[in-house]
């Protein structure tokens, strides 16, 4: 009984390790998805940047950071339409949004839109909001509250809005 009772501890012991070892492999493999969309990043290579991220999304499907992540390069790419999936992923995935991609959000809608007085106008005013409310976001709405004003030919009020947002 004593050898049994030590047998099977080994073997307990040997299945703990190999369990460990796989989710080390497993940590690893996710982490270098994430390390090489970094990576790409700052070299700039956005093509690679973006096919890592889209391999770290597939890898970790309930994380919204991928899609994050891919809606900052889509954006750079002035890839508005990509972006704004990416972000509405990041709604799906976590109920809600930061104020940080609601102002991206906003930037891509302004990008994609023709002038529309009725769109704009509601755009200013929730920008407006944002700057009123001094969050710490509150440079973003100023940048996007000018270029709002600038598609709208209100030149020197944009002008105002953009060296706010500096």
């Amino acid at each position: 009984a004593y050898v049994a009772k030590k047998m099977r501890n080994v073997l307990k012991d040997s299945s703990l390790v190999k369990e460990e070892k796989l989710i080390e492999k497993l940590t690893q493999a996710r982490n270098a998805h994430e390390a090489k969309f970094h990576s790409k990043l700052q070299e700039g290579d956005f093509v690679s940047a973006i096919v890592s991220a889209k391999n770290w999304a597939m890898e970790e499907p309930f994380s919204s950071r991928p899609f994050t992540e891919l809606a900052y390069v889509n954006a750079v790419l002035d890839d508005y339409a990509a972006a704004k999936d990416n972000i509405m992923q990041v709604y799906k995935i976590d109920g809600e949004l930061s104020l940080s991609l609601e102002l991206n959000l906003i930037f891509c809608d302004i990008c994609m839109k023709d002038h529309d007085p009725k769109f704009f106008d509601s755009l200013i005013r929730r920008l407006t909001e944002i700057i009123k409310s001094g969050a710490i976001d509150a440079y973003h709405a100023c940048a996007n509250a000018g270029l709002v004003l600038f598609r709208a030919g209100e030149i020197e009020i944009a002008h105002k809005y953009y060296k706010e947002s500096i």
